[in-house]
This record gives C-alpha cells, structure tokens and sequence, in this order.
C-alpha cells in the first residue's frame, strides 16, 4: 500500500512516497517493453531484447527508477489533493531509495505559494501622487490651448525673460573638467521657449529674471554628464494671447462657450491626475511591502513566468515572420537584456500576487461561488452575448463534460477575484497623503472609476474556454494554476501551477 509523508518549511515542500513493490512490479513489464525498444543489445532486433537482458544490461535499480517515474506524478497529484496544497513549482523527483526492498521510497519537492505577514493593514499610510487639480494647472492648459492662436512680439528693451517669453540665445556647452576649450555644443541663434522646452530647464532657470545682452553662466546635465555653458541673450519676445471669448472656443473647440471649455479641461486633468494617483497608489502599496516580498517571493515563480514570456513572445515573433535576433536589433537590445527585462517584470508581477493574496487572507477575503460566477461573466460576457442564462448554460455543461476543467476555471476566477477585491479595500481604507503630508480623500481615487482594475492588469479573468484547459495533462489538476502571462502591458494572472504537474 502507497503512503506518504511531508514536510513543509518557508513554502517549500518535502514529499517522500512509499510505494508498495507490488506497484513497481504492476509497471515492470510496460516499462521492460519500452525499454527493449530504446536500446540496443548486439544479437537482438530492438523490441525483442528480453527482460533479465535488460536487468542485466542495465541494472535492476535503474529499471525501478524507471517504474518510479511512471508510478509517482499520479501519487503526487493525489497527496496534493488531499494536503489542499498551493503549489507553483513542477515537482522534482530528487531521490529514490531502497530499489530492492518491498517498500521503495521517492523524495519530491516543490514550491508552495508564499504568504507574506501584511501587518496592521488599516494603520498602513502611503504617499501618493496628489489627484487634485489646482487653479494654476487649468490656467496653463487653457494658456496652452490659446498658444495656437498666440501673436509673438517683440519685448520692450528693459523685459526680463519670464513665463510665454520666446528667447532667442547663443549658446556654449563645455567639460568643466577639460583643458580643452573647444566647446562640445555651439549654437548660435537657438530658441528657446520658456513654456515648452523642458529639456532645457536647466538653461531656462538660469537665464530667467536676465534682459537681452546678458551673458548667463551655469551648470547642466548632458547625456548623464555635468558640463558647464554660456547662454548670451540676443532677444526676448513674448507671446500675445487671444481673449478666451465664447467665439473663440466655438471657433476652436467642440464646445459652446468658454465656461464648458473650461470644465472640459479642468475634467481631463483630474482624470490624467487620478489615473497617475492611482498608479502612484500601486507603486506605494508595493514599497511598502517590498521587504516582505522580495525574501518572499520564490525565485522558481519568477523564472517560469519570466521563461514563459520568453516562449510566448518567440511564437508571437514567429507568427509575425520575424527573427528574435531582428526584433532585438529593432528595439536595440541584446537576448540579455530581453532576458533581464522579462525577469524584472516577473519579478513585479509576481510580487503584487503574493502582496495582495496575502492581504486578502489577512482580511479573511472568500468570494463565494455565486459570486466567482458572476465576476467570470463580467470579464466575458462578450462570449454569451451578455446573457447571464447562456453562461450559466455553458458553465453546467462544462462541470458535466469535465469537472477537472471546470474547477480549474473557477479556482481562477476565484484568486484573481480575491486580489481585486484586497486591492479594494486597500484603496479605500489606507490613510493616502500627498508630498506635502496633507491627507487625500479616498473617494477620489475609488469614486472616479468604480470599474477600474488594478494598474498592472489584476481584475480580468482568464478566459473560460474550455478549450484552453483541455490540453491539461491527465495526470495533472489544479487548485491555482495560472502560470501568468503578465508584463507591464498584460494582464496579470496569478502565478500558479497545476497540482500533480508531470515530474522532469
């Protein structure tokens, strides 16, 4: 009779299977037949290479180890089962003992999925990027808007260069630290918008508050280098903006009069500031646990997923008729840093699941069936034209055809439904503060988009085509088996692997 034992230590598992004799020797002759095919006895046709020749040849131990391997994923699969395990690493077949005796053991190992301490989760504080919209942005927006239609004139002779000034300098830039005086950067007439040219704020700081004539001298960054430059202000000129009339944004705009115009703008900034407020939340949120998860996070989870894109984008490039090396000269890159970058965002995506599972199991987070069902059909109810009775339809036929399939689905669903609803909470009850300290409202964030999903994909689930799942492997079934598919622009799946996976 088959037994077991585990032990398990910082999410990792040690399984040893006791494997009665009586199961080695119910697998002796397949695996002798399979055996006679594959090598090679001089004075005999392959297939016909008797079984004691066979022992002889080579030896009785690797013959068992051989039963071994087709006997241990099935006991595997249901000592996980039975252990309700979380497992994401294939098992690994590390060790067999006692070949010869009527107990022969195997030892397995496997990953299992980490848990972080997440803490006093309602005393947590982040700072975020403030989603509030100042006066000042909306007057710079509209100014922006009204710069198409803005007159550029001359300034008077004593105008010091400010804000919508136009200027137009020569320009050295030199290596403080050369005895070299041959400039690395000369240009003469060069011009500089005040409003626009970010990339010259360095320059724009310094010669604002100075009149034509003057020659400023200062310091900036070149390409990571710090050099020094001269900037001579040959003239100032200033920008001369329409009146912001009713004509004039009918004239330019979708809308009828200047205080719709407005609203309009100030709308898009706060929905440009909330969504990076709420990216900034997701940035935050991982910080704070960042500690946790990187001792936390198995490096078997990153290297699988990050492997899986790897493989994924390979067939994507294939399909598209292109080699990995052109893509690679494409994005100027080497197969490292591709590599790199993958396990980077492995890394990330597989670090946020594990945040925010952890999380919901601190808040005792468990969606019930109901309600795992009605979270697959939000996400696919394109599939069913949005008809809740045609999905349930399919989700019974799916249980009936293949309960495996079916519990797979759901176990998804369920996970990724967990996360969401823990970075609900979070969103909701972690006290948020600006750069400043001053407190932001909740509500800003939760009450903008009640649909919105996590910054990194968490809130969509996997398709429930069966079809997808069908590929399975007989000897395998899952309780979390997303492996995912996420990078920065995917959706992010919670990193699992199908319990009872085939052993290497």
């Amino acid at each position: 009779m088959s037994d077991y034992s585990l032990t398990t230590k910082d999410y990792k598992a040690t399984l040893i299977l006791n494997i009665d004799r009586k199961k080695i020797d119910e697998k002796m002759g397949p695996v002798l037949k399979n055996l006679s095919n594959q090598i090679s006895v001089p004075g005999f046709r392959k297939g016909k290479v008797p079984a004691q020749v066979i022992k002889s040849r080579i030896g009785i131990d690797t013959v068992v180890e051989e039963c071994v391997e087709e006997i241990v994923p099935e006991l595997v699969e249901k000592a996980i089962e039975s252990e309700d395990l979380e497992v994401v690493s294939k098992p690994r077949l590390s060790k067999i003992d006692n070949h010869k005796g009527e107990i022969v053991t195997a030892t397995v190992m496997f990953d299992l999925y980490p848990y972080i301490q997440t803490g006093d989760i309602d005393s947590i504080e982040l700072q975020i990027d403030s989603p509030l919209v100042s006066d000042d942005e909306i007057q710079r927006e509209i100014k922006k808007q009204l710069k198409v239609d803005a007159e550029l004139v001359d300034s008077q002779e004593d105008k010091k260069v400010g804000e919508s000034d136009v200027v137009t300098v020569d320009l050295n830039i030199f290596n403080q630290l050369s005895e070299d005086p041959k400039p690395l950067v000369e240009r003469n007439d060069m011009i500089i918008d005040i409003d626009e040219n970010i990339e010259y704020a360095d320059i724009i700081s310094s010669i604002t508050g100075y009149k034509a004539g003057d020659e400023i001298k200062g310091e900036m960054n070149l390409n990571g280098l710090n050099v020094g430059f001269t900037a001579v202000i040959k003239k100032i000129r200033s920008l001369k903006f329409p009146d912001m009339t009713d004509e004039w944004v009918k004239s330019n705009s979708e809308y009828e009069n200047k205080d719709e115009f407005v609203e309009s703008i100030k709308n898009k900034l706060e929905e440009t500031k909330i969504q990076k407020a709420q990216s900034s939340f997701t940035a935050a949120l991982f910080n704070h646990y960042k500690d946790e998860l990187v001792n936390g996070v198995h490096a078997s989870m990153v290297l699988d997923l990050a492997n899986m894109e790897y493989s994924k984008l390979i067939d994507r490039l294939k399909a598209s008729n292109l080699t990995l090396e052109k893509y690679l000269k494409m994005f100027g890159m080497s197969d490292s840093d591709l590599q790199d970058s993958l396990t980077n965002s492995a890394f990330e995506t597989s670090a946020l699941s594990v945040m925010l599972r952890s999380v919901a199991n601190s808040l005792n987070i468990a969606p019930s069936n109901e309600e795992v069902e009605k979270f697959i059909y939000k996400s696919e109810s394109h599939s069913f034209d949005h008809n809740y009775d045609n999905f349930k339809k399919h989700m019974e036929e799916l249980r009936e055809t293949s309960q495996k399939n079916f519990e797979i689905i759901m176990n998804r669903a369920r996970n990724l439904l967990k996360t969401q609803l823990a970075f609900d909470y979070l969103k909701e009850n972690v006290k948020l503060v600006d750069a400043d300290g001053n407190t932001i409202d909740n509500k800003l964030l939760t009450d903008f988009d009640s649909d919105e999903e996590i910054e990194s994909g968490i809130g969509k689930s996997d398709s429930i085509d069966e079809n997808e799942d069908s590929n399975i492997d007989s000897d395998q079934s899952s309780d979390d088996s997303n492996r995912s598919s996420e990078s920065a622009s995917d959706d992010l799946e919670l990193i699992q692997t199908d319990k009872g996976e085939n052993i290497e």
